[in-house]
């Protein structure tokens, strides 16, 4: 189970909204991007996931 998915099992999402699905499955993740969207369609959240697969719980120290 990737990260995303555990995060959405988490928070209780049972799928991802539109803007969420094209963050995500971005083709180049170390590129900036613009995302317009409308309010409550999940924007904070697109920009906090892939965020959060780059987090290793295991190690004990700031991570960039």
């Amino acid at each position: 189970m990737s990260r995303i998915e555990e995060i959405m099992k988490i928070e209780g999402f049972k799928k991802l909204t539109p803007i969420q699905e094209a963050v995500v499955n971005r083709k180049d993740p170390n590129r900036d991007l613009v995302g317009i969207s409308s309010t409550g369609s999940g924007k904070s959240h697109a920009f906090f996931m892939p965020l959060f697969e780059r987090i290793d719980p295991e190690k004990d120290e700031v991570q960039a």
